[in-house]
């Protein structure tokens, strides 16, 4: 029973998405971005023992500030409004793992609305007011200020 429930769900599915691709609509301005930061060292230590001698040499990952990798986009749907959207993801790159506790989008996952004349609504796991408020304030700053990133959050930024 399931499975004829699931075959209906998926013909329901692809009869939508085919119809919608077929339909002509107004051709509005899309831009989807990949981007990224990869911040990796050499890194050498002096008087790394417990009696203070002895010399650590290693890879490190976010000397500066943390690698990440994301996604983001816009679609405009006309009268000056636009869809947005953010995927982040931060992982460490002298062994590859996920950082924000193993989260593939742990920085920032979110869509809103973008307006010419009201600002944007976005919802979703983003950056706080704060974080917006001090952008030359780094993250371990912003956190002792406000958490940096809530797991779920709704904000709204004005023009």
């Amino acid at each position: 029973m399931k499975s004829n429930h699931a075959t209906r769900l998926v013909r329901t599915v692809f009869a939508a998405t085919l119809c919608s691709s077929a339909t002509v609509a107004a051709h509005a301005q899309s831009s989807v971005t990949l981007y990224g930061i990869l911040d990796s060292g050499v890194e050498y230590v002096t008087h790394a023992a417990k009696q203070g001698s002895g010399t650590l040499f290693r890879v490190n990952t976010g000397n500066r500030i943390n690698s990440r990798w994301g996604f983001t986009g816009k679609e405009d749907l006309g009268g000056g409004l636009r869809s947005i959207f953010t995927l982040e993801s931060g992982f460490a790159t002298n062994n590859g793992t996920l950082q924000q506790g193993g989260r593939l989008f742990g920085r920032q996952a979110f869509v809103g609305l973008e307006s010419d004349r009201l600002g944007a609504v976005m919802a979703g796991r983003q950056m706080t007011p704060m974080y917006r408020f001090f952008p030359g304030v780094g993250p371990s700053q912003l956190l002792q200020l406000w958490l940096v990133r809530p797991g779920c959050a709704v904000c709204w930024t004005g023009r």
